[in-house]
């Protein structure tokens, strides 16, 4: 089975029921092309039940369940008539996110029995390794610090504790523990920093662990690793770069992209060039968990165990979240997926969930007590403004902190700003209600009152339906 997944490719999990995942497909190639198609057929089906549910999660506001979608390097919008009509001999490239819940009392595994899956994919051994890596880093940089010292003049102050030897490799966590807390490898801190310093490189050879064994080859590692990375957030995006929007803004240039203010910046972007050493052997664990999982379940905890054996590390493929991804159809209690989002996931893991799935598929309005970065250009960031607003004005005791609303990306926020009558008006497209289409709104969210209360559960019991995780499940 392994070498059909390898063969198929990501199409195979469309043929098994795990629809969700990022694709690549050449349409030169007739079997790649009839997957895509089916991928299409399948959007529509799962679209109706959506706008039956008044439940609009999409990207572009189309009720369809593809994103990011480029044909080359063009930006285009994806359906069944696309598919049935093109007649490009390009490579395409999207994401796509099943909105198709399991059935009402659709069981997770049992215990025992997940046990068993964690046992037979060896998970354990990933998670040795890479502590086992983040173990000799640490050994790495305490070795320099004590030899940076001693080489230092007698006149010269001691270097403290806080030094880093190694500025331009991030400080990286520690994989989590089953109990989900984690542990970060040694970080120091100054500006003393000298550069002449190596920084450490993980040598394959001493983890004969990573030896990649078939039918997944070197090649096939690095060509998924290029390709995913390729397409997150940080270096891929359907929309417009962004220039400056405020006018009265002192220097303004409407073809100018200043530097990204400090409270829009993201997380630092990850190497997509070169491949993390783990990056194979992680692979192969989750395409045989891909082929175990069509005909299993799985609770929120159970995907928080399964992550917790992957590297948090960003730069090394996004692997947890590959693995929510691959998962995401077949989690049978999505508005629990606040815990792993807000206890679990990084910064930089959550901006990339949200790329990939969709924040209107990720989040539940019945807990919507966290800080918030939205780009109302997008479909989704700007429906669940709506939700905000809307809690803002009927959750009682439900308040903006925080708040920050900016024209543009690379413009400084609106002095003074407060939510706008217009915004919790009926919605036309953000003209004379709604919120607008443009701008980033910052808002963090929190209930004064005691959450549980039924009047303050109404309105996001309202709201909820809105979302994916609102939708009701078809009866078993």
């Amino acid at each position: 089975k392994l070498a059909l997944r390898v063969k198929i490719g990501q199409l195979f999990n469309s043929y098994v029921g795990l629809h969700s995942g990022h694709y690549t497909i050449d349409l030169k190639k007739t079997e790649q092309k009839n997957g895509a198609r089916r991928l299409g057929a399948i959007s529509v089906s799962e679209g109706k039940v959506c706008r039956q549910a008044n439940a609009n999660t999409s990207q572009k506001g189309n009720y369809s369940n593809f994103r990011n979608e480029k044909l080359g390097y063009t930006p285009v919008e994806l359906n069944g008539r696309w598919f049935a009509s093109t007649t490009s001999q390009a490579v395409l490239r999207f994401d796509y996110v099943s909105t198709n819940k399991p059935r009402k009392g659709t069981p997770c595994l049992l215990e025992k029995r997940f046990e068993k899956l964690v046992s037979s994919l060896n998970l354990e051994q990933l998670k040795i390794v890479w502590d086992r890596m983040c173990y000799n880093k640490e050994i790495f940089l305490e070795e320099q610090r004590r030899e940076y010292e001693s080489n230092l003049p007698d006149d010269s102050s001691a270097v403290s504790e806080g030094t880093d030897l190694d500025p331009s490799q991030t400080s990286h966590s520690r994989p989590l523990s089953r109990r989900g807390t984690s542990s970060s490898s040694l970080s120091y801190h100054s500006s003393q920093t000298p550069r002449s310093l190596p920084s450490y490189v993980i040598d394959p050879a001493d983890y004969p662990e990573l030896t990649v064994e078939a039918p997944i080859t070197a090649l096939l590692c690095k060509d998924a690793y290029s390709d995913f990375m390729d397409s997150c957030h940080h270096f891929y995006d359907i929309y417009p770069e962004e220039r400056m929007r405020d006018v009265s803004r002192p220097g303004y240039n409407p073809n100018e992209r200043p530097a990204t203010p400090d409270g829009m910046k993201l997380a630092p972007p990850p190497n997509r060039s070169v491949m993390h050493p783990i990056f194979p052997m992680a692979y192969r664990k989750i395409l045989e968990l891909q082929i175990l999982a069509p005909h299993s379940y799985f609770s929120v905890n159970q995907i928080f165990e399964l992550i917790s054996y992957f590297p948090p590390d960003s730069s090394a493929g996004y692997l947890r979240l590959q693995v929510i991804i691959s998962l995401f159809s077949h989690i049978v209690d999505l508005e629990n997926m606040y815990l792993i989002f807000d206890n679990v996931l990084s910064f930089d893991e959550r901006n990339e969930l949200f790329h990939r799935v969709g924040i209107m598929n990720v989040l539940d309005p019945m807990r919507p007590e966290r800080l918030y970065r939205l780009d109302l250009r997008r479909n989704d960031h700007r429906e669940w403004a709506k939700i905000l607003v809307y809690l803002a004005t009927n959750d009682p005791g439900g308040i903006w902190e925080e708040v920050e609303y900016r024209w543009g990306k690379y413009d400084e926020p609106v002095p003074g700003w407060t939510l706008p009558s217009t915004w919790t008006r009926a919605d036309d497209g953000g003209v004379n209600g709604g919120p607008r289409n443009f701008g980033w709104l910052q808002v963090r969210y929190r209930c004064q009152t005691r959450v549980g209360v039924a009047t303050a559960l109404g309105a996001r019991k309202v709201m909820r339906k809105r979302t994916l995780a609102g939708m009701k499940r078809a009866v078993l």
